[in-house]
């Protein structure tokens, strides 16, 4: 595994990335009152950002009209929303169950339609849950038959990805340091939850992406990691750039039940910059992108494995 090149400029926030046939990508945007930015094959970044309501966008997902689904990460208050090609915005989901949603992390769409949406935490400011006691982290799916928890009692649930053809849903657990793994029914219940993998001192795991041979991806933020888990569980680490003296703070933080979502900020001086998500992409989908919290650009790495094809990945790009 190689980093082969660097892919746009200027990018704000670009936490959540996604990949297309075309040769286009498509992360968060944190511009103005947020949104999606795309990069075209050349490098060019144009940007679909709300010209309604103010989001802070965290987690984003394609859908087959191309628009797109954003997870707001509102200080108060989250929710999913729709951000339309001409930046017009409508609710997908604000509340469950009478509520209003939480700061919102992250949406998945899956092959059957089914919309996931994780909620770290109903803490607020979010901080609060960055220890391994705090157990309020959810999981939401929205399918025909409306939206419900799918998962709940989680330590701060972060990316989720499913494996549809082996019947699993993975989930992060950031400040649990372990991924999670579930049964996936055909109806969309998730049983049989067992912890899948543990991460150990400066592991934070953030994004999650599938393989084709149905391994996992993660990234890391803090100790700028990446991660291979196989199928087994078994965790090997293929690439860090850290700076030990700001891991060392925020790991000592976390110790004390003290850590802050500036120990989080601060560990950015470096190019790599809190990776945070990884799509595979390219013709052969045997490279990936990666998405970064403080980054401007995206990292390109040829992969030693393909990814999957993933459900927008031919969806109509009409902005």
């Amino acid at each position: 595994m190689e980093i082969t090149g660097w892919i746009g400029e200027d990018l704000n926030r670009a936490e959540c990335v996604l990949a297309h046939a075309s040769g286009t990508f498509l992360c968060s945007d944190a511009t103005g009152n947020g949104g999606v930015s795309i990069i075209g094959r050349s490098g060019e970044v144009r940007r679909i950002l709300s010209n309604g309501p103010a989001l802070h966008p965290n987690g984003i997902a394609m859908m087959q009209d191309g628009s797109f689904l954003i997870a707001h990460l509102g200080a108060e208050f989250g929710g999913v929303y729709r951000l339309h090609c001409d930046g017009s915005v409508t609710p997908f989901l604000e509340t469950l169950d009478g509520e209003r949603l939480p700061p919102t992390n992250f949406v998945r769409i899956d092959h059957q339609g089914r919309v996931w949406i994780t909620i770290s935490t109903r803490l607020r400011p979010r901080d609060r849950a960055y220890r391994p006691d705090i157990l309020d982290g959810f999981v939401i799916c929205v399918d025909s038959n409306g939206a419900r928890i799918a998962a709940d009692q989680l330590g701060y649930t972060n990316e989720c990805v499913l494996d549809e053809e082996r019947g699993f849903f993975y989930i992060n657990e950031t400040f649990n340091r372990r991924i999670t793994r579930f049964h996936l029914r055909s109806d969309g219940t998730l049983v049989n939850r067992q912890i899948f993998a543990e991460f150990g001192r400066g592991y934070y795991p953030d994004g999650l992406t599938l393989d084709a041979e149905g391994s996992l991806w993660m990234t890391s933020v803090i100790n700028n990691a990446l991660v291979h888990i196989d199928r087994s569980g078994r965790a090997k680490t293929l690439m860090q750039n850290t700076k030990t003296s700001l891991c060392d703070d925020a790991e000592n933080a976390y110790r004390a039940n003290e850590l802050k979502v500036e120990h989080i900020a601060r560990a950015t001086p470096l190019r790599w910059n809190n990776l945070s998500s990884l799509a595979f992409c390219g013709n052969d989908l045997q490279d990936a992108v990666v998405g970064s919290l403080g980054g401007k650009r995206l990292m390109k790495l040829r992969m030693p494995v393909k990814g999957i094809v993933q459900p927008h990945w031919t969806a109509p790009l009409t902005a």
